[in-house]
């Protein structure tokens, strides 16, 4: 027969309770937010880089390789060619709108090495966590043709 004091009726519930709220918790966060995180991320990138190749695609002197055998890009970049790279990347990034961000992307072009770095940053609100998260992809493309 065990003996109980009244005075501790409840003490289970108590250690229970602070176990959930420092314990369960932050891992129920950690789970929505963090998988939905690692999932953003794997799309920004993929979308950066799709981006990022479009743009190159477009800037690309194919008139100089084919007379010189020389990979250049244009002197002139124009924002046609940034757009193209705007475009690849939206579409990639709207296939994705269940997952709930914003995100933007830039590039920039290195003439004297024929290749083109761009950034794709995204906007994440937080379900559980309130606030909200900036992730950030990097990608650089550059020049491939085939001599057939």
């Amino acid at each position: 027969m065990v003996l109980r004091i009244r005075s501790e009726y409840g003490q289970s519930l108590a250690w229970s309770a602070v176990l959930f709220a420092t314990v369960f918790v932050p891992l129920l966060i950690l789970v929505v937010d963090g998988s939905r995180l690692f999932r953003v991320r794997s799309v920004l990138q993929t979308a950066t880089d799709a981006g990022c190749e479009a743009v190159t695609d477009a800037v690309a002197d194919i008139d100089t390789f084919r007379m010189t055998g020389e990979t250049t890009l244009y002197n002139r970049w124009h924002w046609r060619s940034w757009r193209q790279g705007q475009i690849v990347f939206n579409d990639i990034v709207e296939q994705s709108n269940n997952l709930d961000f914003s995100a933007r992307f830039s590039t920039s072009p290195n003439y004297d090495n024929a290749f083109v770095s761009c950034q794709g940053r995204a906007t994440v609100p937080l379900i559980l966590g309130g606030g909200s998260i900036q992730i950030k992809a990097d990608s650089v493309s550059s020049i491939r043709f085939s001599n057939k």
